[in-house]
């Protein structure tokens, strides 16, 4: 099961994918989204394939968060790669990208990490996991993390909480 929820100001929007006999997912969701948009899509996985990443990309309103949660199932722990994408997309071509992004990631609402801009040494493992390159200097955040069996939460923000735009969130299972 992959649970992900995303919440802006008193707004929830849940999505969680369940999977079923056939090994494919189905989704619910509860909430309204207020001032932002995404997408999201429904993948066929075949029985017992591991799920490498998963992605949403958001307009965020300025002052807003985007809150996503993922799930280390099992009993051992799990390297991830977490990226909060925004002036990336804008050299790609995406109007109105973030400009500096932030990300946090909390278990049981304690800070496991903070990440403001990415860190060059991080690059092996954007190319390992087949994650595109970011900008040279970019604002993007990242963190590499190997996190326990758990629920947990990613915080992603513009540094500047006068300014929203649209950001990439990705979380990478690396192997």
């Amino acid at each position: 099961m992959v649970n992900m929820s995303e919440s802006l100001g008193n707004t929830t929007t849940r999505l969680t994918f369940l999977t079923s006999i056939g090994g494919t997912f189905t989704n619910g969701f509860t909430g309204q989204p207020a001032q932002q948009s995404g997408s999201f899509s429904l993948v066929s996985i075949p029985t017992g394939a591991p799920l490498s990443n998963i992605s949403t990309r958001a307009m965020i309103a300025p002052g807003g968060v985007l809150q996503p949660g993922f799930v280390i199932a099992g009993d051992i722990p799990r390297t991830v790669l977490i990226r909060a994408v925004g002036p990336t997309l804008a050299a790609l071509g995406v109007s109105n990208a973030m400009v500096d992004p932030t990300l946090e990631i909390l278990q049981n609402g304690a800070r496991v990490t903070f990440n403001d801009d990415w860190q060059a040494s991080d690059s092996a493992t954007f190319s390992s996991v087949g994650a595109f390159a970011l900008g040279a200097g970019s604002r993007d955040a990242a963190a590499v993390e190997t996190l326990a069996p758990g629920v947990y939460n990613v915080l992603v923000k513009n540094k500047s909480d006068s300014t929203g735009g649209d950001v990439l969130l990705e979380v990478y299972f690396v192997k």
